[in-house]
């Protein structure tokens, strides 16, 4: 993508299939794979060691057949994350609207919260009309786009999102770990991988 005094003009960027950005992707997902075999870990010993501390929280025969439950299903559930993710494909589309949902939630003792949705809604080239969905005090899709704005999927990186017109934005989100760069910056001021631009 052309550029201007620093600054990233309206364009994609050619650096979609930069080896960097390929290798920092493939380091982190390697540390989730490490932490998720420390999870697995844990799951499967936490309940034997429960079971002799507190014998009455768990009973000793038990605390083997409940660490292996648990840790089946932290794999099943890592498996099949994995399988959906790789169904993704790329695309292209516009934002169409912004949605903000407020969902009343009570949980068993009967106490309430409010749950935010924020939903951006995207129109791809080819018609389809799609909903990105966050909930949490941090959405990231909803902040960095807006109404009108066009950007492309990339489903191999972790931030998936690149806008066709950058300056648009503010800043530029890092596709590694989708911190948020001054225009002007090359590299992420987190993790220093290149950014596309």
């Amino acid at each position: 993508m052309a550029e201007k005094n620093g600054l990233p003009e309206p364009g994609w960027s050619d650096r979609v299939n930069d080896p960097e950005i390929a290798a920092a992707i493939a380091k982190n997902r390697k540390a989730a794979f490490k932490w998720g075999c420390v999870t697995v870990l844990i799951a499967l010993v936490a309940p034997t060691v429960v079971s002799k501390f507190a014998p009455d929280a768990i009973k000793p025969e038990h605390a083997i057949p409940t660490g292996l439950v648990i840790a089946g299903a932290i794999i099943v559930c890592s498996i099949l994350c994995r399988i959906v993710h790789s169904f993704r494909k790329p695309y292209e589309a516009v934002v169409t609207d912004k949605i903000i949902e407020k969902n009343l939630h009570r949980d068993r003792n009967e106490s309430s919260s409010e749950r935010v949705h924020y939903i951006t809604v995207v129109r791809t080239t080819d018609g389809r009309k799609k909903k990105i969905k966050e909930t949490g005090f941090r959405p990231f899709v909803w902040n960095y786009m807006s109404v009108g704005d066009r950007f492309r999927y990339h489903p191999q990186f972790d931030f998936p999102y690149e806008l066709y017109d950058k300056p648009k934005a503010g800043n530029l989100r890092c596709v590694v770990c989708s911190k948020e760069n001054p225009l002007e910056s090359d590299r992420c001021s987190r993790c220093h991988a290149p950014l596309l631009k």
